[in-house]
């Protein structure tokens, strides 16, 4: 029984991409809370300084506004940079085939074909629109809406058997 994908990686599937990475990770390692971290600490010894010199009172609200722009700032540049890595992958503005088999994965496109077994990805997250593929550094998504062959019943049903499968706002 072969389960065929079939999309366009384009900006829109790219930023799916980076939102469902990010929403599947634990809470202190997203994106924002990362940031908010490290700006929060920077903005309050700042203000430390600031508030010690000039003995201003307002010093602690200058701070939590710097920590904002940071935050916010930093989050816009990373994401900035994922995107621009991924637009620089040979498969940006093309349609990629991905079929699932019981031994593993098939990408195939106009830049050729490379198979992967299943051990290469021994998580995936359910979510209510589709599966994210998970290894180290590397990830798959395969939203719903992009299955050609299949049922997204058998497509469930394979992955849970061949990897440890979590839900997340799954239907």
């Amino acid at each position: 029984m072969a389960l065929r994908y079939r999309y366009l990686f384009d900006r829109a599937y790219c930023r799916t991409v980076i939102s469902r990475f990010y929403r599947q990770r634990p809470f202190y390692l997203r994106l924002h809370y990362q940031f908010a971290a490290i700006a929060l600490i920077i903005g309050f010894a700042w203000a430390s300084t600031q508030a010690a010199a000039a003995r201003s009172s307002r010093a602690p609200f200058i701070a939590l506004c710097v920590a904002g722009a940071m935050i916010f700032g930093f989050m816009f540049l990373v994401r900035f940079a994922i995107m621009m890595k991924l637009r620089k992958s040979r498969e940006f503005g093309k349609e990629v085939t991905i079929t699932l088999s019981e031994e593993g994965l098939e990408a195939s496109g106009s830049n050729g074909r490379s198979s992967v077994k299943w051990s290469a990805y021994p998580r995936s997250v359910r979510y209510s629109d589709g599966i994210l593929l998970a290894r180290g550094g590397a990830i798959r998504w395969l939203p719903d809406s992009a299955l050609q062959e299949g049922s997204v019943q058998d497509v469930l049903a394979l992955v849970s058997a061949k990897t440890a499968m979590r839900s997340i706002g799954a239907t």
